[in-house]
């Protein structure tokens, strides 16, 4: 009996030592290996939120009114005809574009939406001192006269306000 004990002893002494490094050392690796939720959302999301800020910044470029002439402008069309292609094209980038709003703040989104009314604007206020009948190129005119007046505040607002929310979450 003695003899056994003589080796049950040191072989439970052994395991208990064993299993109290065992545990130890998987406490300590465990934290280290467990993903952190946060981190791993922000792996997914800050790329698609680069990407919404990209793709906001080319839309605000491809409505502003002087680019937007420039690409839509048929010569053989009259000034209402222009300013229904204008409009749109507008709402067609704008649609195309809609679910960025999921990736931005809401404050940004509002200048976005800003900007693209003040864009509509620019145009509609042009095609209402034109002549339905006149050529497309009397309203270009026009809306370029009205651009240069009112300076594409909105749009140069929400550009801003791209770039500093960009930063932000870069940071």
């Amino acid at each position: 009996m003695e003899d056994v004990l003589k080796v049950i002893i040191p072989a439970v002494a052994v395991i208990g030592v064993a299993i109290f490094f065992f545990e130890r050392a998987v406490r300590q690796i465990r934290p280290q290996n467990t993903p952190n939720p946060g981190l791993e959302r922000e792996k997914i999301m800050l790329p698609l939120q680069v990407q919404a800020y990209e793709r906001l910044t080319l839309l605000l470029e491809r409505i502003t009114p002087s680019p937007l002439v420039m690409r839509v402008n048929d010569q053989k069309s009259n000034s209402a005809q222009l300013q229904l292609a204008l409009l749109r094209a507008i709402r067609d980038e704008f649609e195309h574009n809609v679910s960025m709003q999921i990736y931005v703040s809401d404050a940004l989104w509002a200048q976005v939406v800003a900007a693209r009314d003040e864009c509509a604007s620019v145009i509609q206020t042009a095609a209402q001192l034109v002549d339905a009948t006149a050529p497309s190129l009397r309203l270009c005119q026009q809306i370029f006269e009205i651009e240069s007046q009112r300076g594409n505040k909105a749009i140069r607002m929400a550009m801003a306000s791209i770039k500093a929310e960009m930063k932000q979450h870069l940071v």
